[in-house]
């Protein structure tokens, strides 16, 4: 959470940078936070679904130790917020989940997931919005939105960045689209993903940490042909596979408990949402392009170790990464094997909520294949990352 004295400053900072722009205006509030709830059709079976899957990952995950357990941050997440969907989760409450999925933009059910730093019920959904906490959202929203108008040097039309009503979204108006909140770095980095495919076609992608799955709803609905794979903590899994399954109700998906991850279901697959420990059943070398955005940098040196092996285990190409760029970041002291770093640059979309900026990007390409093979030594500690098989 940012401290007061730090919020103080950057709204100031925002304010002298858009004092004079029509779009930084307290009055756009009442539309950016309106009711956006989209249809309400049947996800009765979606949901029940999801709690199938929910249920066999939380048990599995009470015996798992080791690099794809919580990390302390998550487990502290859990007490405080998570609550409620948990145990909705686990006792099939379908009412309760559906009320809570079809408002996690607003819910606790998302948080450190969406929204900005700040306590966002207290700040932005218990009654009129403090002109601070105002200016801190609009400085935020327009940052984005303008570095990413420079960054795509403006390829997209605004209306690239439009996406689903689930969840019901809270964001910017301009131009008559409506834009929900962090749609700009999501857009930017599946356009990233896109380009490091090139023809792969069919292409596979995987992530490590999706959240919600904001980027990966840009990155499936703009790239044809696409295999998309994320793993993650399970009640975040719970969630993005209500997002993108209700965002793409034609596509194929796997759920944890559904299906092995054989060569077979990554080919049959469109969708597959698994939770951490199940990238230990990605065969190596079956994906494309590997992501990962502020998650190696939080885990342990030796969890951080594993994630890494496997995703040098796993992918062909590229491997791109998005986190802090300090001494006690284990990303760039991470050697990714038989992987190149081909680029470093930094990363600015978090600079309108923050006196500091320390994210960056890594981009690692694969070397030859001599190379991989000199470097098969550095492999993922298999003994205590065994997949569940569930045949």
């Amino acid at each position: 959470m940012i401290q007061y004295g730090e919020l103080s400053e950057v709204v100031r900072l925002g304010l002298d940078r858009f004092k004079y722009d029509e779009r930084y205006s307290l009055s756009a509030l009442a539309d950016a936070f309106a009711c956006r709830s989209g249809p309400e059709e049947d996800d009765t079976a979606l949901l029940e679904r999801i709690c199938a899957a929910y249920i066999k990952a939380a048990e599995y995950e009470r015996s798992a130790a080791g690099p794809f357990a919580a990390t302390p941050w998550w487990q502290q997440t859990r007490r405080k917020h998570l609550t409620p969907v948990m145990e909705a989760l686990r006792g099939r409450n379908i009412e309760a989940l559906r009320h809570m999925y079809r408002n996690f933009f607003r819910n606790p059910c998302s948080t450190n997931l969406v929204g900005l730093p700040v306590d966002m019920q207290r700040c932005y959904f218990s009654g009129e919005i403090d002109p601070l906490y105002g200016r801190f959202f609009l400085g935020d929203a327009l940052h984005r939105l303008d570095l990413w108008k420079a960054v795509t040097k403006g390829r997209f039309p605004i209306a690239a960045l439009r996406s689903p009503a689930v969840g019901n979204p809270y964001g910017i108006t301009v131009d008559g689209v409506f834009i929900r909140i962090a749609a700009e770095s999501q857009h930017f980095y599946a356009q990233e993903l896109a380009r490091l495919l090139g023809d792969s076609n069919p292409g596979t992608v995987l992530e490590i940490g999706g959240g919600f799955g904001g980027m990966a709803g840009y990155l499936i609905r703009d790239t044809p042909r696409l295999t998309y794979l994320n793993f993650d903590v399970p009640e975040t899994i719970a969630l993005a596979s209500y997002y993108l399954l209700r965002s793409f109700p034609s596509l194929t998906a796997t759920l944890y408990g559904e299906a092995d991850i054989t060569p077979d279901v990554l080919h049959r697959s469109d969708i597959i949402l698994m939770p951490t420990w199940q990238i230990a059943a990605v065969p190596d070398s079956s994906v494309n392009v590997s992501f990962s955005s502020h998650v190696l940098g939080d885990l342990s040196p030796e969890a951080a170790h594993e994630y890494t092996a496997h995703l040098a285990r796993v992918t062909r190409d590229h491997v791109l990464i998005v986190d802090r760029d300090h001494t006690d970041s284990d990303v760039p002291r991470t050697p990714f094997p038989a992987f190149n770093l081909a680029r470093k640059r930094p990363a600015f979309w978090e600079t309108a909520k923050s006196l500091r900026n320390n994210q960056a990007e890594w981009l690692y390409t694969a070397c030859a294949d001599s190379q991989r093979s000199q470097a098969a030594s550095f492999r993922p500690t298999r003994s205590s990352t065994s997949p569940i098989s569930f045949r």
